[in-house]
């Protein structure tokens, strides 16, 4: 689980970076520092509902966010980190 977790989040972490490069410059040696362990968005446990008309095409992707447009604050992102780098 933990291996198909790590590459879903590393195609996506690919994407993102890709996505991000297309609107402003990217310094790629912060990249070293960004990890695909990260697994705190999947629920491992519980109930799953799965809404048919959100369903993603066979071999597609969902959107990702615009640059800009995240979700998490910066202070969000820091305290995430803090948890990790401990």
């Amino acid at each position: 689980m933990v291996a198909a977790i790590t590459l879903w989040n590393t195609i996506y972490l690919e994407r993102a970076v890709t996505l991000l490069g297309k609107s402003q410059t990217v310094d790629t040696g912060l990249l070293q520092h960004v990890s695909p362990l990260g697994w705190e968005h999947v629920g491992l446990t519980g109930d799953y509902l799965w809404h048919s008309d959100k369903r993603v095409a066979k071999g597609g992707f969902r959107t990702l966010q615009p640059p800009g447009s995240c979700r998490a604050t910066s202070s969000q992102a820091a305290s995430r980190y803090r948890t990790y780098a401990r």
